[in-house]
């Protein structure tokens, strides 16, 4: 739980990614990265940030893409948003046992993860995402989402060891490609007072 800024430099490019997996796909590897495979020690909780804003340092003025055609305009906000993630992410969760884990970002994204399997069937207001999901572990781990032409999309989220990072693993699947896309986002802990 807490707030959490992006560290560019430790982010992935989504749109890097996806050229290298096209290139590399012609050897027979799949591309992507695995992701970090580290505990939330103590807390038990997590976020969703989104997709990936030029990383590794990129102007966020940068480039974009364009999303896959076909698909909902859900479906498509959602392609979009995962290859442009928040600059902030606010994780709250009421307590302990609550099921419920609310992630803010910036542009009023709020998403809401249920992890106890009950979700209400539609968002609760314009900008708001329901995602069910599970903790697998210390692991934050989001049911697949759709995406335009039948694609889908989970999110993992966890926490370094030593609870200043918080780590978003993206895996997304397009269409009829059976090889994920894989990337991740890293965030760096606010500590209390901080007015990033």
């Amino acid at each position: 739980m807490g707030t959490w800024k992006l560290n560019r430099d430790e982010s992935d490019d989504p749109r890097q990614k996806s050229n290298q997996r096209a290139t590399s796909n012609s050897n027979g590897n799949p591309g992507g990265n695995g992701g970090p495979r580290m505990g939330w020690p103590g807390m038990g909780g997590g976020g969703m940030g989104g997709g990936g804003r030029q990383g590794n340092g990129g102007p966020q003025g940068g480039s974009q893409t364009s999303s896959p055609k076909g698909g909902t305009p859900e479906e498509k906000q959602r392609y979009q948003e995962l290859l442009d993630p928040s600059e902030r992410l606010d994780v709250e969760k009421r307590n302990d046992k609550d099921p419920i884990v609310e992630m803010m970002g910036d542009q009023g994204r709020r998403t809401i993860f249920y992890t106890d399997g009950n979700k209400p069937d539609a968002p609760a207001g314009v900008g708001t995402e329901v995602v069910g999901a599970n903790w697998d572990g210390a692991k934050l781990v989001s049911n697949d989402v759709s995406l335009p032409k039948g694609g889908t999309a989970k999110r993992t989220y966890e926490v370094s060891p030593d609870g200043t990072q918080l780590y978003e693993e993206v895996e997304m699947v397009l269409g009829k490609d059976k090889n994920p896309s894989r990337f991740r986002f890293v965030y760096d802990a606010v500590a209390a007072g901080d007015n990033y």
